[in-house]
């Protein structure tokens, strides 16, 4: 789970904002306050074909509705936009991942984060291979 910052509003309260991958599962959420997720993002990817290149993408996004009438309706083309901007980007990002992926005939990534190298040392101690025997 990545924490994004906390900051501290006037009433005291915390902004935080969580970002969990449970592959193929991926979940975001966002509170604005010691309530509920004010944004709450599920969002999985599906392969459709033998080689996983290509994937179908589900999405539930759910905001909560602020007290302010009207509110929500009136943003809601800009938090479209921003959502769209950003799964269009994660789908470039995997675009260009696979490209290169393809060019090396291997993954060359010096991964850095912890849990992913854990995670793979797990799965080759399985015997996982890009087939997805595991």
């Amino acid at each position: 789970m990545i924490t994004g910052s906390l900051r501290r509003k006037s009433n005291g309260s915390r902004f935080l904002m969580t970002v969990r991958t449970e592959y193929p599962y991926q979940t975001l959420r966002h509170w604005a306050g010691k309530d509920d997720p004010a944004l709450y993002v599920w969002l999985g990817y599906t392969p459709v074909d033998k080689e996983q290149r290509i994937n179908r993408t589900f999405i539930i996004l759910s905001v909560r509705r602020p007290k302010v009438p009207l509110l929500l309706d009136t943003v809601w083309p800009v938090i479209c936009w921003f959502t769209d901007r950003v799964f269009a980007e994660d789908c470039e990002i995997v675009e260009i991942e696979q490209m290169a992926y393809d060019a090396q005939g291997e993954d060359w990534n010096n991964e850095i984060f912890q849990p992913i190298r854990e995670l793979r040392t797990l799965l080759a101690r399985c015997g996982a291979t890009n087939e997805g025997n595991c």
